[in-house]
Protein backbone atom coordinates (compact mmCIF):
# COMPACT_ATOMS: atom_id res chain seq x y z
CA UNK A 1 0.00 0.00 0.00
CA UNK A 2 2.84 2.47 0.66
CA UNK A 3 4.15 1.95 -3.33
CA UNK A 4 0.42 3.09 -4.05
CA UNK A 5 0.67 6.25 -1.80
CA UNK A 6 4.29 6.96 -2.76
CA UNK A 7 3.15 6.81 -6.48
CA UNK A 8 0.05 9.30 -6.33
CA UNK A 9 2.33 11.71 -4.18
CA UNK A 10 5.09 11.53 -6.99
CA UNK A 11 2.38 12.12 -10.02
CA UNK A 12 0.65 14.96 -8.04
CA UNK A 13 3.61 16.67 -7.12
CA UNK A 14 3.94 19.06 -10.33
CA UNK A 15 0.57 20.10 -9.93
CA UNK A 16 1.40 22.03 -6.58
CA UNK A 17 3.41 24.49 -8.40
CA UNK A 18 0.94 25.42 -11.36
CA UNK A 19 -0.14 28.58 -11.28
CA UNK A 20 -3.70 28.11 -11.26
CA UNK A 21 -3.80 25.46 -8.57
CA UNK A 22 -6.22 22.57 -8.62
CA UNK A 23 -7.81 21.79 -4.88
CA UNK A 24 -9.25 18.52 -5.72
CA UNK A 25 -5.39 17.82 -6.51
CA UNK A 26 -4.28 19.27 -3.58
CA UNK A 27 -6.69 17.20 -1.55
CA UNK A 28 -5.40 13.94 -3.55
CA UNK A 29 -1.71 14.87 -2.78
CA UNK A 30 -2.40 15.55 1.00
CA UNK A 31 -4.52 12.23 1.37
CA UNK A 32 -1.03 10.39 -0.26
CA UNK A 33 1.45 12.03 1.71
CA UNK A 34 -1.08 11.22 4.84
CA UNK A 35 -1.43 7.59 3.44
CA UNK A 36 2.66 7.51 3.13
CA UNK A 37 3.07 8.28 6.85
CA UNK A 38 0.44 6.29 8.17
CA UNK A 39 1.59 3.50 6.55
CA UNK A 40 5.21 3.33 7.29
CA UNK A 41 4.01 3.74 10.86
CA UNK A 42 1.36 0.56 11.12
CA UNK A 43 4.71 -1.38 8.88
CA UNK A 44 6.55 -0.05 12.15
CA UNK A 45 4.00 -1.88 14.78
CA UNK A 46 3.16 -4.98 12.59
CA UNK A 47 6.87 -6.13 11.84
CA UNK A 48 10.09 -4.85 12.62
CA UNK A 49 12.59 -3.52 9.79
CA UNK A 50 15.25 -1.46 9.49
CA UNK A 51 15.55 2.03 7.95
CA UNK A 52 16.90 2.46 5.15
CA UNK A 53 17.72 5.75 3.02
CA UNK A 54 14.96 5.11 0.70
CA UNK A 55 12.61 4.92 3.55
CA UNK A 56 14.07 7.52 5.29
CA UNK A 57 13.29 9.74 2.08
CA UNK A 58 9.89 8.51 1.89
CA UNK A 59 9.15 9.73 5.06
CA UNK A 60 10.34 12.39 4.85
CA UNK A 61 9.63 14.32 1.53
CA UNK A 62 5.26 12.73 2.45
CA UNK A 63 5.45 15.20 5.46
CA UNK A 64 7.47 18.00 4.34
CA UNK A 65 5.01 17.51 0.98
CA UNK A 66 2.10 16.92 3.44
CA UNK A 67 3.16 20.25 5.35
CA UNK A 68 3.34 21.99 1.90
CA UNK A 69 -0.22 20.90 0.70
CA UNK A 70 -1.61 22.39 4.40
CA UNK A 71 0.61 25.98 3.06
CA UNK A 72 -1.30 26.11 -0.04
CA UNK A 73 -4.65 25.18 1.09
CA UNK A 74 -6.60 28.53 0.80
CA UNK A 75 -8.83 27.36 3.71
CA UNK A 76 -8.25 24.98 6.45
CA UNK A 77 -6.94 22.23 5.03
CA UNK A 78 -9.15 19.16 3.90
CA UNK A 79 -7.01 16.39 4.40
CA UNK A 80 -5.94 14.77 7.49
CA UNK A 81 -3.22 16.82 9.34
CA UNK A 82 -2.22 16.64 12.47
CA UNK A 83 -2.58 12.83 12.91
CA UNK A 84 -0.58 11.81 9.41
CA UNK A 85 2.32 14.62 10.94
CA UNK A 86 2.63 12.75 13.96
CA UNK A 87 2.96 9.62 12.54
CA UNK A 88 5.64 11.27 10.19
CA UNK A 89 7.69 12.05 13.42
CA UNK A 90 7.53 9.30 15.17
CA UNK A 91 9.17 7.40 12.34
CA UNK A 92 11.69 10.37 11.87
CA UNK A 93 12.55 9.61 15.71
CA UNK A 94 12.47 5.68 15.44
CA UNK A 95 14.46 6.18 12.66
CA UNK A 96 16.72 8.29 13.94
CA UNK A 97 17.05 5.61 17.54
CA UNK A 98 18.41 2.94 14.35
CA UNK A 99 20.66 5.01 12.11
CA UNK A 100 22.11 8.24 13.66
CA UNK A 101 22.69 9.81 10.34
CA UNK A 102 18.65 10.29 10.35
CA UNK A 103 19.28 12.77 12.65
CA UNK A 104 19.46 15.41 10.52
CA UNK A 105 16.27 14.94 8.34
CA UNK A 106 14.07 14.24 12.19
CA UNK A 107 15.51 17.88 12.81
CA UNK A 108 14.62 20.05 10.05
CA UNK A 109 11.08 18.47 9.77
CA UNK A 110 10.22 19.24 12.92
CA UNK A 111 11.69 22.75 12.97
CA UNK A 112 9.74 23.34 9.75
CA UNK A 113 6.77 22.10 10.96
CA UNK A 114 6.46 23.76 13.92
CA UNK A 115 7.10 27.51 11.79
CA UNK A 116 4.33 26.31 9.73
CA UNK A 117 1.80 24.79 12.12
CA UNK A 118 2.52 28.35 14.02
CA UNK A 119 1.60 30.36 11.01
CA UNK A 120 -1.64 28.26 9.70
CA UNK A 121 -2.75 28.16 13.34
CA UNK A 122 -2.60 32.20 13.75
CA UNK A 123 -3.95 32.58 10.35
CA UNK A 124 -7.01 30.24 11.66
CA UNK A 125 -7.50 32.33 15.11
CA UNK A 126 -7.49 35.85 12.91
CA UNK A 127 -9.70 34.11 9.87
CA UNK A 128 -7.55 36.54 8.08
CA UNK A 129 -5.21 35.21 5.14
CA UNK A 130 -1.81 37.83 6.34
CA UNK A 131 0.37 35.18 5.88
CA UNK A 132 -0.16 33.79 2.85
CA UNK A 133 2.33 36.59 1.10
CA UNK A 134 5.26 34.82 2.94
CA UNK A 135 6.95 33.31 0.76
CA UNK A 136 7.96 29.33 1.17
CA UNK A 137 11.64 30.97 1.63
CA UNK A 138 11.20 32.29 4.64
CA UNK A 139 9.94 29.53 6.24
CA UNK A 140 13.19 27.77 4.95
CA UNK A 141 15.68 30.47 6.65
CA UNK A 142 13.61 30.09 10.00
CA UNK A 143 15.04 26.31 9.59
CA UNK A 144 18.31 28.03 8.41
CA UNK A 145 18.31 30.16 11.53
CA UNK A 146 18.25 28.04 13.92
CA UNK A 147 21.39 26.07 12.40
CA UNK A 148 19.85 23.48 9.93
CA UNK A 149 20.98 23.28 6.59
CA UNK A 150 18.28 22.67 4.05
CA UNK A 151 19.30 21.52 0.70
CA UNK A 152 16.48 18.86 -0.17
CA UNK A 153 13.56 21.04 0.91
CA UNK A 154 15.07 24.01 -1.14
CA UNK A 155 13.00 22.84 -4.46
CA UNK A 156 10.15 24.28 -3.00
CA UNK A 157 10.99 27.67 -3.46
CA UNK A 158 10.16 29.89 -6.49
Amino acid sequence: MVAYHKVVRLLLYPSLFTTSLNTHYLHLCGLACAGVCQTYKSLHHSMNFGPSPLSLQSVFLAGLTLIYCAWLSPRRPTFPLTGPLTDCSIMLYVMTERWPLARKYRDVFETIKESVLAILEKESIKHVSIYRGVSWDLILLLAWRRGYLVVLVRIWSR
